[in-house]
């Protein structure tokens, strides 16, 4: 089954949403904004900022350098696990980020090597039942429906296994990529339950 390679494909699937048109004016005022004031006060303020990707595909991996390289001038990165510790203990001294990624893309692969040359460790959340999927129909449906996407690919375990070689942390992105804010409470405990075991049985622990 082929795969979508690059960003450019992804985005020749995409109609304009009117979520998406504000998101743009904003981000093209901001952009505006830090233009004129500068934002280097900002970014030397002590903080924990997570930064979530969702994909690197063949076209994203040079500019994630980039931000990574840009980012080195003026932070320190730490893990997901570190971040949680700093904000609970609240020893936030310096400027601190957090690189995570939802979805469990197979091109997440190619992040974390990314993230490795540099230094960094991340934590990937997964949707921990839709991984290792390879029917076609199915990867077809989560694609086009679930991602809104050309159809992708997704981590396996073993896969996984390789991030944790790497460094790297895994988390839960519920079971099936759920809509939390519609799942009622009970649904709820299923799904973080389940995940628990799934993450314990995979790999070793669940912290996240």
């Amino acid at each position: 089954m082929e795969f979508v390679q690059t960003y450019k494909e992804v985005l020749k699937t995409k109609t304009k949403t009117p979520r998406g048109f504000f998101r743009d004016i904003a981000l093209d005022i901001l952009s505006l904004r830090n233009s004129i004031i500068g934002i280097d006060a900002y970014l030397n303020k002590p903080r924990v900022q997570v930064l979530f990707i969702h994909h690197i595909f063949k076209d994203e991996e040079r500019p994630l350098e980039i931000l990574i390289e840009k980012l080195k001038e003026n932070h320190e990165f730490i893990s997901y696990s570190e971040a949680v510790e700093k904000i609970l203990q609240r020893k936030i001294d310096k400027p601190y980020i957090v690189f995570a990624s939802d979805d469990g893309f197979k091109n997440n692969i190619r992040a974390a090597e990314i993230f490795n040359k540099h230094g960094v460790k991340a934590c990937f959340f997964v949707p921990l039942n839709i991984v290792g999927e390879t029917n076609p129909q199915k990867l077809e449906y989560l694609s086009k429906d679930v991602f809104h996407f050309p159809i992708v690919g997704f981590l396996n375990w073993d896969d996984i296994a390789y991030l944790q070689k790497l460094g790297h942390e895994i988390g839960a992105h519920t079971l099936k990529h759920q809509n939390i804010a519609k799942l009622n409470k009970m649904e709820m405990i299923e799904d973080c339950t389940k995940s628990i075991e799934i993450l314990t049985k995979y790999c070793g622990e669940a912290k996240h």
